[in-house]
């Protein structure tokens, strides 16, 4: 199985977007619902997983 070398910078573009994007949802959506600002630190926390996926492989 061979992956190619786009692979981690794809992960690592993707991690870093989906981390700005859960932010901003963290930022914009705190004080109006309780659902999705939990659903931005989830998607954070995805985020900083993919990145460290990416930096192992």
């Amino acid at each position: 199985m061979t992956v190619s070398k786009k692979a981690p910078f794809i992960l690592l573009l993707t991690g870093i977007i989906f981390f700005i994007f859960g932010y901003w949802l963290i930022d914009s959506l705190e004080n109006e619902n309780e659902f999705l600002p939990v659903f931005g630190k989830l998607i954070g926390v995805g985020s900083i997983i993919l990145v460290l996926i990416s930096i192992k492989f």
